[in-house]
């Protein structure tokens, strides 16, 4: 992925899609993007820009406002188990914010450079992708409470744009437009393999319940599939294509539905499970797409950034919105109140 303000500027123009990555999935709280981690019943929505982190209802009632800063680069968040917030806010910090009040409980600066992406595991481990737009980079991993990173992986990752687990634990990482690859790691961080058949800047990655592996290829802006591939291998089995235009973001639903944020063509398109067949296309309201993420009832949210700063909240097996909030997004992810 090339220098951020220069994907900014062409999200602007909504001209390409090569901008700020929605995150990665965040554990058992609640998911961005991805599909890991699907929110619950008492959940609220997290919405991440540059500037803050706004919290709503499902619903969309505002609940408050989180400030970042001025220099939130991707606006990647990510929830642990307790419920602290996690959140990118500066190209050199983390920030965690406090269950419930949301008050900022500590900074971690130890070990972070250029972070895009941010992930929890089920032991509130926290990883931090660290080095995109060309860097070698490592994958940060802080222990709970802490801000300094007990250990890191550096094996094959190069330009690490994205996060996700599989059921047992095992880390895949999505390594950008210079390395072009998917690496995966045990629990210890050891690299297992490394898939590279039909990867090509992965900026968004997504296990399903039968951990099968969707990758987002973006292909700096000229992106056209999305792919898949069967658990423990590293060869192609699937290749999605209709309806794919620079695909920024993944989600699945409960069923196994796969929906993809089409950056390049201003849609948000649903698959059916197994058999990847394209099911509908969302347009209404939808803008240029950032991110998807799906709730427990199987409701979707669309977020945007360029054309149309909304976020669009569709009723399951809609094409039209319920309601619309205006905002632009980055990254949306699902956290209790």
């Amino acid at each position: 992925m090339k220098r951020l303000l220069a994907a900014l500027a062409l999200a602007l123009a909504a001209t390409a899609c090569s901008a700020p990555p929605s995150i990665p999935p965040s554990g058992d709280v609640g998911s961005s993007q991805g599909g890991l981690g699907r929110a619950g019943s008492k959940v609220n929505l997290f919405v991440a820009n540059r500037e803050d982190v706004i919290e709503y209802t499902r619903r969309g009632q505002l609940v408050r406002t989180i400030p970042l800063g001025q220099h939130a680069p991707t606006g990647a968040i990510a929830f642990d188990k307790s419920g602290s917030l996690y959140a990118i806010s500066d190209y050199f910090d983390v920030s965690v914010y406090a269950p419930t009040s949301r008050e900022l409980v500590r900074t971690i600066t130890n070990g972070i450079f250029e972070p895009l992406a941010l992930a929890v595991d089920r032991s509130g481990n926290l990883y931090v992708a660290n080095g995109h737009n060309g860097f070698e980079g490592n994958i940060a991993i802080y222990p709970p409470g802490s801000a300094t990173a007990s250990r890191t992986i550096t094996d094959g990752i190069y330009d690490p744009e994205s996060l996700a687990f599989d059921s047992s634990g095992n880390l895949y990482v999505g390594n950008g437009l210079y390395a072009d690859s998917v690496t995966v790691y045990s629990p210890s961080g050891a690299l297992l393999r490394t898939i590279v058949d039909g990867v090509r800047d992965p900026e968004s990655i997504a296990l399903d319940n039968r951990d099968d592996l969707f990758v987002a290829n973006t292909e700096d802006g000229d992106g056209r599939t999305v792919t898949v591939y069967a658990p423990g291998k590293t060869t192609l089995v699937q290749t999605i294509t209709d309806g794919i235009k620079c695909p920024q973001s993944l989600a699945l639903d409960s069923a196994g539905r796969l929906y993809v944020a089409n950056n390049a063509n201003g849609t948000a398109t649903v698959y059916a499970p197994r058999t990847r067949k394209l099911l509908r296309t969302i347009s209404k309201e939808v803008g240029a797409p950032w991110v998807v993420a799906v709730d427990s009832s199987d409701a979707l949210y669309v977020g945007s950034f360029g054309s149309t700063d909304k976020i669009g909240i569709y009723p399951p097996g809609h094409a039209l919105p319920a309601r619309t909030i205006d905002n632009y997004a980055l990254a949306l992810g699902f956290g209790p109140p």
